[in-house]
């Protein structure tokens, strides 16, 4: 049986949340005051606990990873320090790409405020959702739903000054979450968040799958958004910065070997300081394989190149070298939003990258091809075709 909190810890929190924005209901959030002490006194309770290993297994894995959480809202929330500077870069980027536009710090405070909101009514039993026990600490995809939301309602939905399209998924699946790729570092299973880059229409996270043009934006916006926020982080907290990714990386539901995190922050503390922050990124996506191949070509040809070759593959012809680190946002903006709603019906497929590979995966796949050639035209001559191909595969007429 999960732990429950005691009446002193119920206390603490409930006394906590007095020092916070008053009103328990999501329409009554806004952008005054913050939620550092109740975050803290959820901290220093969680934390009393892991250092006690007065846990059972189940227990010590949820706040382990609710604690390593609960380190980057606060700094996020209270607007300060490194975890700080990563997530509202990571937030603020998506909002250049998405909308056209960066966040205000009230736009923001709101948004954060509204995702403690989430968590204190999930923890009290407030909420009424389904699968939580008043007064345990939710499970680390519980929390995410709590994190998700509100960033999708608040900063790209009705509780927006911009909202976008009802039927976004930035809005439906929170695809420009910050932690559809960072919670690959928080625990839970595979695909852990990510599935929120690839939930097209009715798929949600046991049914998603990389197939769509759609995909293809979200997972180029969130290795975007995740180089840039990594640079920040690193900016402002350096070795420390290092150290908490280390401890995120080694704990992740699992016991932490106190003395492995030293050394793998030693070696974080030089790949970040080389600029090697797709090196990283790499790492990450890779607990998720769904989604880990186009992060691999994004990291090896950089996120304007990638973005050049999927408008290129469009549009049948090259447009290699067209974008720059100054027109990124406004280009990606552009190019995706001419398609609209239609961008997840699309198909797209990352091709196999051996010729041979190429000619036999054509071959195989010629009806679907020649069914998106139809739909797409161009992607006629954008698609690499070897002479033996042209000749075999009815697809190629």
């Amino acid at each position: 049986m999960a732990y429950k909190f005691n009446d002193q810890e119920r206390a603490a929190i409930e006394a906590a949340r007095l020092q916070s924005p008053s009103g328990n209901r999501q329409d009554q959030v806004s952008a005054n005051g913050n939620w550092v002490a109740f975050y803290t006194t959820l901290s220093t309770i969680l934390g009393q606990h892991i250092a006690a290993g007065d846990l059972d297994t189940t227990d010590m894995t949820n706040f382990k990873n609710a604690k390593l959480w609960l380190d980057v809202a606060t700094g996020a929330n209270g607007g300060t320090g490194m975890h700080n500077a990563f997530i509202r870069t990571y937030t603020d980027n998506q909002g250049q790409l998405r909308r056209g536009s960066a966040f205000s710090e009230a736009e923001m405070q709101k948004a954060s405020n509204g995702v403690a909101l989430n968590l204190y009514l999930d923890i009290t039993g407030r909420s009424g959702r389904s699968g939580i026990e008043p007064w345990t600490v939710p499970q680390i995809d519980q929390i995410a739903d709590a994190d998700a939301s509100s960033i999708g309602l608040n900063l790209f939905g009705a509780g927006s000054t911009q909202p976008l399209s009802s039927t976004d998924d930035a809005i439906t699946k929170n695809s420009a979450w910050s932690g559809a790729l960072g919670f690959n570092l928080l625990g839970g299973s595979s695909p852990f968040e990510s599935w929120r880059l690839l939930a097209d229409g009715q798929e949600l996270r046991d049914n998603s799958t990389l197939n769509t043009l759609d995909d293809f934006k979200n997972i180029l916006y969130a290795v975007d958004s995740y180089d840039k926020a990594l640079k920040a982080g690193y900016a402002q907290g350096g070795q420390d910065f290092a150290i908490y990714l280390a401890t995120a990386w080694l704990t992740r539901g699992a016991s932490v070997i106190a003395t492995s995190i030293p050394s793998l922050a030693a070696q974080l503390n030089i790949q970040l300081s080389s600029g090697d922050y797709f090196g990283f990124i790499k790492d990450v996506a890779a607990r998720t394989p769904a989604i880990s191949s186009v992060v691999n070509v994004i990291a090896e040809v950089g996120a304007n190149r990638f973005l050049d070759m999927l408008m290129g593959a469009v549009q049948g012809k090259s447009v290699m070298g067209t974008t720059t680190e100054a027109n990124f946002a406004t280009k990606a903006k552009t190019f995706f939003d001419a398609y609209g709603s239609t961008l997840q019906t699309i198909g797209v497929e990352l091709l196999p990258s051996s010729p041979t590979s190429v000619s036999n995966y054509q071959f195989s796949s010629c009806l679907r091809t020649a069914s998106l050639r139809k739909r797409h035209k161009t992607l006629k001559n954008a698609l690499p075709r070897s002479a033996a191909h042209a000749r075999r595969c009815p697809c190629a007429a």
